[in-house]
């Protein structure tokens, strides 16, 4: 069978295809500057790979672009 299609799908719908699709899966997270929060960026096997029936998919969730770095300033020094 192979892998279908869950690109940019919200993760709790691409998890309910690969478990329709007789798949189960696994999560994991990385920041996407592109892809919203909570939508899939890919799947490791990727799409259309084939696999045996009961396989675990990763599907690799968007948790949004990256925060900006909080700058480190030291603290103000009084003027006399």
């Amino acid at each position: 069978m192979a892998i279908p299609d869950v690109i940019d799908d919200l993760a709790s719908t691409a998890a309910g295809k690969l478990q329709a699709a007789g798949l189960t899966y696994a999560l994991a997270h990385e920041n996407h500057s592109e892809i919203e929060a909570g939508r899939v960026i890919r799947t490791e096997p990727n799409t259309g790979t084939e696999v045996d029936p009961g396989s675990t998919v990763t599907l690799v969730v968007s948790d949004g672009p990256v925060p900006p770095a909080t700058p480190s300033t030291p603290p103000a020094t009084p003027e006399p």
